[in-house]
């Protein structure tokens, strides 16, 4: 998967989950460490996917979004739905130059063990930063400055860096 400034390519999700035990614990746990936020769907670039967002309050002068991209459903731009309702194929916290139409909410991480788990880099030829989370079909990956990041750490830490995109292989 790729990303720009603003919008991802979507061509390498893959929708098929091969353990829902798992994903269901990636669910949860991401859910959770957002205190299930209510997110709206907003236009997305892909028609074969829906986007859904929130804005993340700061104190900065970024625009700070949670992003879920889902299959493509029949729910009208607009409509807002909590996260754990939602089966995504990728989730993004991220930065954009975008200015979404949505609510914004102040989010303190919650921790959980699954936020708690390690993530290791690992070796890639596309230049992007990486990382495996051991014995879950996920990958973790941060935009931008690879070389600000550390080749070890949790879940929650590569939340925190406003540059990630989780996604299911």
């Amino acid at each position: 998967m790729s990303c720009s400034d603003n919008v991802c390519s979507l061509t390498n999700i893959r929708p098929e989950f091969n353990n829902i035990r798992l994903n269901d614990e990636v669910y949860t746990g991401i859910s959770s460490y957002y205190n299930n936020p209510l997110l709206t769907k907003v236009e997305s670039p892909n028609p074969l996917f829906s986007m859904y967002c929130i804005g993340v309050t700061s104190f900065c002068a970024e625009r700070r979004y949670l992003f879920a991209i889902c299959q493509t459903d029949r729910n009208p731009i607009g409509m807002q739905v909590n996260l754990d309702r939602l089966r995504w194929v990728s989730f993004q916290v991220r930065i954009s130059s975008t200015n979404y139409p949505v609510p914004s909410s102040y989010f303190e991480g919650l921790q959980n063990s699954f936020t708690q788990k390690i993530v290791q880099q690992i070796p890639t030829d596309n230049g992007v930063t990486t990382y495996q989370l051991e014995g879950y079909p996920l990958k973790i990956q941060l935009l931008g400055n690879g070389s600000n990041y550390r080749s070890r750490g949790t879940v929650e830490e590569t939340l925190q860096t406003f540059n990630t995109v989780l996604f299911f292989v």
